[in-house]
C-alpha cells in the first residue's frame, strides 16, 4: 500500500514537472517574442531620432507615431514583462525629449541661417552701392 502511495506521489510530481516545463517553455517563447518586439520598436525610435535631427517638418506626425509606438509597447505586455515594458516607455519618453531638443536646435540653426542670409544681402547691397560710387 505504501509502495502504491509512493508511486502515485511520484506520478503526480512527474506530471506537475511536465506541466511546469511546458509552462516555462511557453513563457520563454512569449518573452522572446516580446523582446523581439521591443528591439524592433527601439529601432523604429532610433530611426525617428535620425529623421528629426536632420530636419523636423511636421511635429504632429512625429507625436502621433510616438504615441503609436507607446501603444504598441503597452499592447505587447505578456505575463511578467510589464515592468520591463514600463521601463521601455520611460526610455521612449526620454527619446521624445531628445527629439524635442533636436527640433529646437534645428529651429535655432534655421534662424541663424536666416540671419546670416540677411547679413549677406546687406553686405551685397553695401558692396553694390560702393561699386556704383
Amino acid at each position: 500500500d505504501q509502495d502504491n502511495q509512493l508511486q502515485t506521489n511520484y506520478n503526480q510530481l512527474e506530471e506537475k514537472s511536465r506541466r511546469l516545463t511546458e509552462e516555462k517553455e511557453d513563457l520563454n517563447r512569449k518573452h522572446t517574442t516580446a523582446q523581439f518586439e521591443i528591439t524592433k520598436l527601439q529601432g523604429e525610435m532610433q530611426e525617428l531620432q535620425l529623421q528629426l535631427s536632420t530636419k523636423l517638418k511636421d511635429e504632429k506626425i512625429q507625436q502621433e507615431r510616438l504615441q503609436q509606438l507607446q501603444q504598441q509597447i503597452k499592447n505587447s505586455s505578456v505575463n511578467n514583462l510589464t515592468e520591463r515594458l514600463d521601463n521601455t516607455e520611460t526610455e521612449l519618453e526620454k527619446a521624445h525629449q531628445s527629439l524635442t531638443n533636436c527640433q529646437q536646435l534645428v529651429k535655432q540653426r534655421d534662424e541663424e541661417m536666416t540671419q546670416k542670409d540677411e547679413l549677406i544681402s546687406t553686405l551685397k547691397e553695401t558692396l553694390d552701392d560702393r561699386a556704383m560710387e
